[in-house]
């Protein structure tokens, strides 16, 4: 009970903060909806070949974005504002802080993502392109790129070219995720089994596993 506490108030911490900072909160919105607007604007186009691609690449590239969002919202910005060590001396575990900022990142790009479909399908009047199996590869790959967000931001926070390495190092490790996302995504909105849907949840709970449990080192190694 006291682990799971700790872990509600540092993300309700958060995201009151990100509630706080309108600005770049209506941003990241913006974004979303524009990115879906590009889409549907696509789809219209009378030679495309296959609308279920186009919003495959959209959603994926979508998600990328919003990893590298949530890695600098996370502890790259606790590391800014010099809030960071005083996490790291409180009666806190590691763990915990880490799962809490996992599940703050969790919540952003699953949120942005799922505007980011509304949008596409408001303006392309597709509306089928939002069904269970979409929704559900979308719950399983946001958990993987909101591991693959908090690794990153925690394991480079200090780095003085994180703005460059930020989104390179994000890239790298979502790549062989891809392959699996790819397929998946095209038979979701085929309503055909191409991906293992099983393999991609794996997947996010395997790198999530990987990130608590190295995460004591890497806070101790800051």
């Amino acid at each position: 009970m006291r682990l799971l506490s700790a872990i509600t108030t540092i993300l309700i911490k958060d995201i009151r903060l990100e509630f706080r900072r309108k600005v770049e909160a209506g941003s990241i919105l913006v974004f979303a909806v524009a990115a879906g607007a590009l889409t549907a604007f696509i789809l219209s186009a009378p030679i495309l070949a296959s609308p279920a691609n186009t919003v495959t690449v959209g959603i994926l590239l979508t998600m990328i974005f919003l990893s590298s969002f949530a890695s600098l919202s996370g502890f790259v910005r606790e590391g800014e504002q010099g809030t960071l060590d005083g996490l790291r001396v409180a009666p806190l575990a590691a763990e915990a802080l880490y799962l809490a900022k996992l599940l703050y990142s969790f919540i952003i790009i699953l949120v942005e993502s799922l505007v980011y479909l509304a949008s596409t399908a408001f303006f392309s009047s597709r509306f089928d392109i939002i069904s269970l199996p979409v929704i559900t590869l979308v719950l399983s790959s946001t958990l993987f790129f909101a591991a693959v967000s908090s690794f990153v931001s925690a394991l480079i926070v200090y780095t003085e070219a994180r703005g460059i390495l930020l989104p390179i190092v994000i890239i790298v490790l979502v790549l062989p995720y891809i392959n699996l996302a790819v397929p998946a995504f095209i038979g979701s909105f085929l309503e055909v089994e191409i991906g293992s849907y099983i393999g991609m949840l794996a997947a996010g709970v395997g790198f999530s596993v990987v990130g608590i449990g190295l995460s004591r080192f890497m806070f101790e190694a800051l």
